[in-house]
Order: C-alpha cells, then structure tokens, then sequence
C-alpha cells in the first residue's frame, strides 16, 4: 500500500453518510473505495477528480501527497455553492496551512479524534496507522448532527456565533471555535 491509499475506516463513512444523508460524490477514490463509500459518482485516478465537476454532497479522503490542492479545489467549490455539504478527512498537520489558506473552510465543524485514525489496507484486510494523526471538517448545514454523529470519537469543535471576530493577527483562526459538548446534551 503506498502512502496515498489510505481506505477511510468504515465509522467515519457510515458517519458522514448519515449527516449528509447520502454521498453524490467522491472525487479522490478507486472502484474498490467506492465499493464501500458507496458515492453516486466517484473519480479515479484515471479520470482526474481534479479535472472533472464537483457537486453535491461531497466525501473527500484525498491523497495526502497532495492535500493542500485538493483542500483548494474543496474550498472554491464550497465557495462558489456547487459542494452543498462536504466531509473532509486530512492530516491534522495541514490544519495550520487550512485556515491560514482556506478561512473559509473554519465555517464548518471540525473534529479531533481522541485516538489516531487508523485506515484499512484493502490488501490485508487489518487497520494500519499512519505516522501523523487526522482531522475531519464537515462543511454544511447540518453542523449539530455532525456533531452527534462523531461525538464519541474525539472533540468536536464548531464556528462560534460571532465568527466575525478576528485574531491579533487579523485572520480568524481556532478561536472562532467553541466546543460543542454541552449544545448537544441540550438538545439530545
């Protein structure tokens, strides 16, 4: 398995299937991927999910090796209203580079696992982790069921009401986020 095949685990799928209410697309995947995402479209490496429309409900695990380009893509696609919902897994260590790069996407709710998220190797069939950890960002209107959904696997942090206001340094960052623990005990 090379460092970009990297098969989203089935709770993170299953979650994002269920905030979403189903995946239109899934534009960095394999038949194999797909087999489980089950999106209504998928795009391989042959035919470019770079190249090729995106719309709808979006699950992007994209390759690593090229985060940042496909995060790009993710953000001016949300941008311009044609992704209506998107849940984006990456490495936690791009988080720095997302928002000062993607501000934007800080509109969504991120979670932060409590545990590394392990990825399965279609190969073997076993859970393997990489040597960094992931974050999820879910972009969309369904924030609190984001929330609900991923709860139990780390902390979930979401845009803060007054996400206008701005760091010393001028650009929003992570503190136009609050934890959202005690707005889903009020509301479960």
């Amino acid at each position: 398995m090379n460092n970009d095949e990297r098969y989203s685990p089935q709770w993170i799928i299953d979650g994002a299937r269920a905030v979403m209410g189903g995946i239109d697309l899934d534009p960095a995947s394999s038949a194999a991927a797909n087999a489980r995402v089950g999106a209504a479209r998928y795009y391989d490496t042959e035919t470019d999910g770079l190249a090729r429309p995106w719309s709808g409900r979006l699950f992007l695990n994209p390759p690593y090796s090229s985060c940042s380009t496909w995060v790009e893509r993710l953000a001016a696609e949300v941008e311009r209203r044609r992704v209506a919902q998107a849940v984006l897994l990456c490495p936690i260590r791009s988080l720095c580079q997302i928002v000062n790069r993607h501000q934007s996407l800080l509109r969504g709710s991120l979670l932060l696992p409590t545990k590394r998220i392990t990825y399965l190797d279609l190969r073997t069939g076993k859970m393997i982790g990489p040597p960094f950890g992931s974050l999820m960002i879910y972009l969309g209107p369904h924030q609190l069921r984001f929330a609900q959904a991923f709860q139990t696997h780390g902390t979930i942090l979401r845009p803060a009401p007054n996400f206008g206001l701005r760091l010393a340094g001028g650009g929003p960052g992570l503190s136009g986020l609050l934890p959202c623990k005690q707005e889903i005990g009020e509301r479960t």
